[in-house]
């Protein structure tokens, strides 16, 4: 019960809506009634204090980062404080804690019409624990932040329809359907630092004819993923050598092709990750190593004449999958003189692999398919996943590959152009918030980083400063 004497933001917006002056709702105007027979409840505890503290974090530390409000404080509406006050304040005993704790732990944020910054439903979400759709996620679940460690979603909107919808294109070919006023953080060609911009607003001149005529030129770049940091998993086969198999190896059995110049090399590469060859044969043009119990484990893998990159070794740790990779481009990889990486297969189902593991480890790529000609004959289409990375964060184990490889990446590549931007149909929209300083997650199948709501970014960010993370 709180003392009558202390100023309450839910007694305020209550009065508002009695009177008249704010019209809402059915369902607020029922929730509004529960809260202010909370208030006067003697079970319950009312700890002003504690919203307080919060709201005058956010009016004085946070700042509007969208025109036309760009760099003026982030006040708050009187909903927004009573929404703060319910959620912090209103405090029952926990017997078997023996305290008060907050009687509400989750918050479902219902936005109105314009106020939503939001995603397709059906927009795919890397998480912790594998594949979502924004439809699916729910508070206290977890995505990823862009700096690749997992965040916990804070508030999520009801699913909306009759948003005003655009179809994003991204240079790596990915899409994402977001509503007009979805925000991006983007970087803006000619200016220094990371800007906050609409979907529609980026719609507007999101690109332009070069000055010297040779081609488009993009304005808006989002930035690339640091990796995402998947939990370590126990793999049945050491991803390096997973990864030389599905490059070089026998779809049937465990025998691997290699170069003549590579066998010792890769002798010693395979060794080091402690599988054993048992036995090595020369073929008209390459070698073939036999592998000690590999196709034993590939059976159970459901791999053998059926090549792809298991889920278990894309969801793995960092390390884990920067093995996997190196073992794919000793194989299947170049390197040219200028640095570009190419990973040629004509398998579809390892491609879509590689291009998920690339993503998650915030490499971008491009894809192009060919049908090669051998002495005049159309052979089978492959596909050729061309990329950029450096000798900080290799893709090579092999010496001479490595080598090639470009001493620094220039830091645009740390980001990637959005090449396309247009009206589609209005599809169901939905919005989260996470609890993470950079406000960014990551969406959609290329792992790109894309804006949450800006009322859950202040309350997440108070939370972090004023609760018990900041005391």
């Amino acid at each position: 019960m709180m003392n009558t004497s202390e100023h309450s933001y839910i007694r305020e917006y209550w009065e508002d809506i009695q009177s008249g002056r704010t019209i809402v709702g059915y369902y607020v105007k029922k929730q509004m009634e529960r809260l202010i027979k909370e208030l006067d409840d003697p079970k319950y505890k009312i700890d002003l204090a504690e919203s307080e503290k919060r709201i005058k974090f956010i009016e004085k530390e946070c700042r509007h980062s969208e025109a036309p409000f760009a760099g003026k404080p982030f006040l708050l509406m009187t909903f927004q404080k009573a929404i703060i006050e319910a959620l912090f304040s209103i405090k029952c005993y926990n017997e078997e804690l023996d305290r008060y704790v907050r009687k509400y732990q989750e918050l479902l944020l219902v936005i109105s019409r314009k106020s939503g910054k939001a995603l397709d439903i059906k927009t795919k979400i890397p998480t912790p624990y594998g594949w979502r759709t924004m439809a699916d996620l729910q508070v206290g679940n977890y995505v990823f932040a862009v700096d690749g460690t997992p965040a916990e979603i804070i508030t999520t909107s009801e699913v909306k329809t009759d948003h005003k919808c655009y179809k994003v294109t991204f240079e790596d070919h990915s899409e994402i359907i977001a509503d007009a006023e979805h925000l991006w953080t983007v970087v803006i060609k000619d200016r220094q630092g990371f800007s906050n911009i609409t979907t529609e607003k980026m719609a507007l001149n999101f690109k332009h004819k070069r000055v010297d005529g040779k081609g488009i030129e993009y304005k808006y770049r989002v930035p690339i993923n640091a990796p995402v940091e998947y939990s370590p998993k126990e793999l049945p086969i050491n991803p390096y050598m997973l990864g030389v198999w599905l490059g070089d190896g026998e779809s049937s059995g465990a025998r691997i092709s290699c170069g003549f110049n590579d066998l010792e090399e890769m002798t010693r590469l395979i060794n080091s990750v402690g599988e054993i060859i048992t036995s090595v044969k020369k073929d008209k043009t390459c070698l073939r190593m036999n592998i000690k119990m590999l196709c034993h484990k590939l059976r159970k893998l459901n791999l053998l004449n059926n090549k792809h990159i298991p889920g278990i070794y894309l969801q793995s740790s960092v390390e884990q999958r920067l093995e996997l990779l190196k073992g794919l481009m000793d194989t299947d990889g170049t390197c040219g003189k200028s640095g570009e990486c190419e990973f040629t297969q004509k398998n579809k189902s390892v491609v879509d692999g590689f291009i998920e593991l690339l993503s998650s480890l915030g490499i971008k790529c491009s894809v192009r398919t060919k049908i090669p000609k051998i002495n005049g004959k159309e052979c089978a289409m492959v596909y050729r996943v061309t990329f950029f990375t450096d000798k900080q964060f290799p893709c090579f184990k092999l010496r001479r590959k490595f080598e090639r490889l470009k001493p620094l990446l220039n830091k645009r590549m740390k980001n990637k152009s959005i090449v396309n931007i247009e009206l589609t149909e209005s599809v169901p929209v939905k919005c989260i918030g996470i609890d993470h300083p950079s406000q960014l997650y990551l969406a959609g199948e290329r792992f790109t980083a894309t804006h949450n709501t800006p009322l859950a970014s202040a309350m997440a960010l108070s939370e972090w400063v004023c609760g018990e993370m900041g005391n």
